[in-house]
């Protein structure tokens, strides 16, 4: 008898921060703010096959993870506009089983939006 295989969900990050926020820092930081802005619109553009999640309080305590579908999506798609400013390899991946996550707010084919506890310091900040 075998095992029925587990959905994986990824979560893709620079210094902790999700691809997206991280890669958009990276280009204000770097360039001068139409070529950055320009740069930032074919990354949206890119994204178009991604809904963006219709949830009321987009904020810190909320965290995206692609499903494989889309992060299979994303490499073949958004990571090839991204791969000018940052290389795979400074991508942490993170994954955890579908059946790990105990708040989704969000969920199509693509991704899953999953509220998170906050720490303390992390409260703190938002204060």
């Amino acid at each position: 008898m075998s095992r029925a295989k587990k959905t994986m969900l990824y979560r893709l990050a620079i210094d902790g921060i999700g691809v997206y926020e991280a890669y958009k820092k990276i280009l204000f930081r770097r360039y001068p703010l139409g070529i950055a802005k320009t740069a930032w619109k074919d990354i949206v553009d890119a994204s178009s096959w991604l809904p963006k999640p219709h949830v009321d309080d987009y904020s810190k305590d909320l965290v995206s993870w692609f499903t494989e579908a889309g992060l299979e999506m994303f490499k073949k798609t958004v990571f090839r506009k991204m791969s000018m400013e940052i290389e795979y390899e400074d991508i942490d991946f993170y994954e955890k089983p579908f059946e790990d996550c105990e708040n989704i707010v969000y969920q199509d084919k693509w991704q899953i939006v999953e509220k998170i506890a906050l720490s303390r310091d992390e409260r703190a900040e938002d204060e």
